[in-house]
């Protein structure tokens, strides 16, 4: 028996050797990472930086960023009330800055009690612990806490974190008894709130819980057809770079969808907006109904400071809803941007409003009111004259004339036209209006050859000019001086002339001394010459330095002196975006042989080059752009241009890279290997790749940030699959064809999640999606 007892007693012992062997086995296989979290209470000793990995939470709740500080300035034993231990390995969310912690090594992140204590990490630490789980007894109080807690911390955006935002809303979704005592939150004072970066990833979540489409949901992200829109009216008044939740239309219409099946949609929806508030909305494309009037019900409106409406419909009635269930608090800003109206007489109804600001950009299709001929009485004379005596005035007529004779453009015979973009009743009464109102009328001053369009604000301020000359002779041009100030010339006609930001010169001759005085304009940002002749005398002028000028284009244009052109260019020190276009050798202005290797356009990160491509041994030179972001590059370059163009050069901070018909062959390989940063990239339609496979291009060794990905019509091998296979940051594939239809089977099937495949013509390879994964997937129209 005592035999038995004691081979039990070793097979025991034996048992626990071997699993101390295999904890310890496994301790050195997987080194562990520790983050410890230590909670102090209030110092008030100075702290100074240095180098050490000790981070410390700002006391301040709105100001919760991470700064680095000297650990040997804390008494540890007076201080430091608790320490929690995460082990990094086990733990599902993941910090910023965790990647830098060594093998075997604890990270120390000191935060202060004040901002959290050490139950409401332990709380949140084990709901984190517990997932997938559904959270029970979730109340207002507990859901804000962790989503404080998430802001603070600031968790990498990966995978593994939106999963977690999802199943805390389903935590609330499923818990809709609980949801029924969280009104008493709509009481509460002094509410913290929440990120809105992190606010709206959870209202994208919530729109996937209820299966909304994603080409609908994702434009809460994607506002690209927003900026497309703001972009055509240049105004101060909407900052993109403002935390803004944008609305569309079809965002609303399936919202309504679920309304209709889901009784509780709404009031969940309500209550998900009690707690992410958003101060500021930009509504596009409403088009309000009596269908829709529940929607603006939400504390969304309630608790917004700031609303944009752009390009709305039945605009009043939508307004005076939000009003009413606001109880007309007043707003502190309402803009309403190219928004239609039911009624006749808007400017009376605006004066009803209760609001800080309010701004009205009326729609260029407005009503035009047009005359070349204003009595005194008018109240647009004063506009019209200023631009008769500051640009349409003798001094300018000896300086633009006809482009093929010797008549100037401001004889007696020219007429000029004044367009007004409102109507003529309205004109007077806005003039007169006393409400904190700003209206921007657009507005057209023109003659046969020269053009100015703008926005007039209140009839009173300029806004936005942009100068246009066709069919002209440029000699010079009239910048009169009356003083001089402070060693500066001060213009008499600097009204109009430091609210001009765009020129265009169009089917014109231009010399170098309107060059020069180009270079003068207070305020131009957009300098583009098209279809013309720019011609430099044997005599050289001087040209100052520019900061203001921005952005230079010149579309199939001739120089008579291509080196000058670049002493032109060189001057423009605020230059981002660099725009070449032309067809023929000879209005390409921008030649290799002219440039300055020692002059550098250090400021230039757009660089759109598309010129025909005519000598085999002709290949652009790009050194002179060393910071560039984005590049577009054309056309009818033969096989070998990209590898001369990329390979081993300096294209560091390159994030997207557009080729428009160009042959990709086997003299490419390895072209693009040194772009690691790249995000996007477009081969666009009319691009051929031949003998050469698309992962050729770039170093299988090496890791890349691609995010999106064009193809032309090409052949994927199995070496492209395993390669997009490898990137971790794809999103999004377009693919113009396929040279073989199978290849759509095996490029779906490695991507069946998580990468937005759109084929274009997809129709054409109905049979082989349908017999691949079934007519309900090919109807979707989106493959993920």
């Amino acid at each position: 028996m005592r035999e038995g007892n004691q081979i039990v007693t070793n097979r025991n012992l034996n048992l626990n050797s071997l699993l101390f062997v295999l904890l310890i086995t496994l301790k050195v296989i997987f080194p562990q990472k520790t983050i410890a979290i230590h909670f102090y209470g209030s110092v008030e000793t100075k702290i100074q930086r240095d180098s050490l990995n000790n981070y410390i939470y700002s006391e301040v709740l709105s100001q919760s960023t991470l700064e680095k500080r000297d650990i040997s300035l804390f008494d540890i034993k007076n201080k430091i009330s608790q320490i929690f231990i995460i082990d990094i390995n086990i733990f599902p969310l993941k910090f910023l800055n965790e990647d830098e912690i060594p093998e075997n090594q604890q990270y120390n992140i000191y935060i202060n009690n004040n901002l959290l204590n050490y139950d409401d990490f332990v709380y949140f630490y084990n709901i984190v612990m517990s997932f997938p789980y559904l959270i029970e007894n979730i109340n207002e109080c507990k859901y804000l806490k962790i989503f404080r807690i998430i802001d603070i911390f600031k968790f990498k955006n990966d995978k593994l974190f939106i999963d977690f935002i999802r199943y805390m809303l389903a935590s609330v979704v499923f818990n809709l008894v609980d949801l029924e005592k969280w009104n008493v939150f709509s009481k509460t004072k002094n509410v913290y709130l929440v990120n809105d970066a992190i606010s709206k990833k959870v209202i994208l979540e919530f729109f996937r819980l209820y299966f909304i489409d994603n080409r609908t949901s994702n434009k809460i992200r994607d506002i690209s057809r927003i900026l497309e829109s703001i972009k055509l009216y240049k105004f101060v008044i909407i900052n993109t770079k403002e935390d803004f939740l944008y609305i569309y239309n079809d965002i609303l219409q399936e919202i309504l969808k679920i309304h209709k099946n889901i009784k509780s949609f709404q009031k969940i929806f309500n209550t998900i907006f009690k707690i992410h508030i958003f101060k500021r909305l930009l509504l596009f494309k409403i088009n309000y109904n009596c269908k829709c009037s529940c929607l603006f019900d939400l504390c969304l409106f309630k608790n917004c400071d700031e609303i944009f409406l752009l390009e709305c419909l039945n605009t009043e009635i939508l307004i005076q809803k939000i009003y009413e269930f606001r109880k007309f608090i007043r707003l502190k800003t309402l803009s309403i941007i190219d928004s239609k109206f039911t009624i006749k007489d808007e400017i009376s109804w605006f004066e009803t409003l209760n609001v800080e600001k309010f701004y009205y950009v009326v729609s260029k299709y407005n009503s035009v009111t047009k005359s070349s001929k204003f009595g005194p009485e008018s109240p647009l004379c004063n506009i019209f004259y200023k631009f008769k005596e500051q640009i349409y005035n003798k001094e300018n007529e000896s300086n633009i004339y006809y482009r093929d004779s010797d008549c100037p453009c401001y004889d007696q015979n020219t007429r000029i036209d004044l367009k007004c973009h409102q109507e003529k009743s309205k004109i007077e009464r806005l003039i007169n209006i006393k409400f904190p109102f700003q209206e921007f009328v657009y507005m057209e001053v023109t003659n046969s050859f020269i053009k100015f369009s703008f926005y007039l604000m209140n009839y009173k301020e300029f806004q936005n000019i942009t100068i246009e000359f066709s069919d002209t002779n440029l000699k010079d041009f009239n910048l009169k001086k009356s003083e001089i100030l402070n060693n500066r010339e001060i213009f008499t006609n600097i009204e109009i002339l430091t609210n001009i930001v765009t020129m265009r010169i169009i089917d014109s001759i231009v010399n170098d001394i309107f060059l020069s005085k180009v270079l003068l304009f207070p305020s131009l940002k957009r300098l583009c010459i098209s279809k013309s002749e720019i011609i430099f005398s044997k005599k050289k002028v001087e040209f100052d330095r520019n900061s203001k000028i921005e952005s230079f284009c010149c579309y199939e244009s001739r120089v008579n002196n291509k080196k000058c052109v670049f002493d032109f260019i060189y001057k423009l020190d605020a230059l981002k975006e660099f725009e070449i276009s032309c067809y023929t050798q000879i209005t390409n202005i921008f030649e290799p042989k002219f440039y300055d290797e020692n002059l550098i356009m250090i400021n230039v990160t757009n660089l759109k080059y598309s010129v025909k491509y005519y000598n085999n041994d002709y290949t652009p030179f790009y050194s002179i752009f060393p910071n560039l972001l984005h590049f577009d590059f054309s056309f009818e370059c033969p096989e070998g241009t990209l590898y001369n163009i990329f390979f081993k050069k300096n294209f560091v901070y390159l994030r997207s890279l557009t080729f428009n018909d160009i042959t990709v062959g086997i003299k490419d390989a390895n072209a693009l290997k040194d772009l690691r940063n790249l995000t996007l990239l477009y081969f666009n339609e009319n691009c051929k790749f031949t003998e050469i496979s698309f992962c050729n291009l770039f170093d299988s060794n090496n890791s890349y940030l691609l995010e999106e990905l064009r193809f032309p019509n090409m052949e994927y091998t199995y070496c492209d699959l395993q390669f997009l296979m490898r990137l971790k940051f794809l999103k999004k594939i377009y693919v113009h064809g396929f040279i073989n239809k199978n290849n759509i089977i095996f490029l779906l099937k490695v991507f069946s999640s998580g990468v937005k495949i759109t084929i274009k013509n997809v129709f054409q390879f109905k049979n082989q999606i349908v017999e691949g994964f079934g007519l309900a997937r090919f109807n979707t129209g989106i493959f993920y």
